[in-house]
């Protein structure tokens, strides 16, 4: 995850990104912006970029085949949450 720097609050920039993933690690459907109204709403293009790069390094980040198999009920669905510091 590429950092954004010099970016002011921003670990307070956070972006949570839902994303439905299928046994072999593949994801369903396009990531979701969980609280992308706030991000909208707020006008912060700082926020705004670190939302776009999250979604981007969800995906680029597939396949997620090392989460365990046996444990598939409860990585099926993840919220990620990304800062313009990196992930949390």
């Amino acid at each position: 995850y590429d950092q954004l720097s010099g970016v002011p609050d921003a670990s307070n920039l956070v972006v949570e990104v839902k994303i439905r993933v299928e046994r072999t690690g593949e994801i369903i459907g396009d990531p979701v912006v969980v609280n992308r109204l706030a991000i909208q709403i707020s006008g912060n293009p700082y926020w705004q970029a670190t939302r776009d790069r999250a979604v981007r390094a969800a995906i680029s980040c597939a396949p997620y085949d090392y989460l365990p198999q046996d444990k598939y009920e409860q990585w099926d669905e993840m919220i990620l949450r990304f800062t313009p510091l990196g992930v949390m």
